[in-house]
């Protein structure tokens, strides 16, 4: 994580990627502790296209998967779901977890704030949302607690994209 952390997102490094693609390849790649814990994630949805570097999308999208599993793995039917919605441009990474309390979704995305999570170091989330932001999209969190938490990437218009970029 370090040696990510150091890199700053350039610009010349970013491609035009598939959602879908890169939401199935994160999911296949993923090193699960477990093998049944491969079984408690899926993905659907719409594809669109994204201007990203594929690497940095798939660690945010590791992150929440590693966030995600952390919290259902000992829940017997939880799931997680990752979704593309093409209309909105958005990948949405959903758990039927235990959910995070209301005052603490403001401070998710500060450095060192953990929810909860033994052994966070509250860097990952922080992370996610710097690479966002530099990647001119956005990352929010919604959660209902003892029902789900939802983490959804917001990505810009590859046509507006490409223009700044120009």
């Amino acid at each position: 994580m370090d040696e990510i952390n150091e890199k700053p997102v350039r610009k010349d490094n970013l491609q035009l990627i598939s959602a879908l693609d890169i939401c199935n390849e994160a999911v296949s790649d993923y090193a699960y502790k477990e093998a049944k814990y491969r079984d408690k994630v899926s993905v659907s949805g719409a594809d669109f296209q994204i201007l990203a570097d594929p690497v940095l999308v798939k660690y945010i999208l590791y992150n929440l998967i590693g966030n995600a599993l952390y919290y259902v793995q000992h829940i017997p039917n939880a799931a997680i779901v990752i979704s593309t919605f093409a209309a909105t441009r958005q990948i949405q990474v959903r758990d039927t977890g235990p959910g995070i309390p209301s005052e603490n979704i403001s401070k998710l995305f500060d450095s060192f704030f953990t929810s909860g999570k033994e052994g966070g170091t509250g860097l990952g989330l922080a992370y996610c949302k710097r690479t966002m932001k530099a990647l001119d999209g956005d990352i929010y969190c919604e959660s209902v607690l003892g029902e789900y938490t939802a983490f959804r990437l917001s990505f810009p218009d590859v046509a507006v994209q490409t223009q700044k970029i120009a």
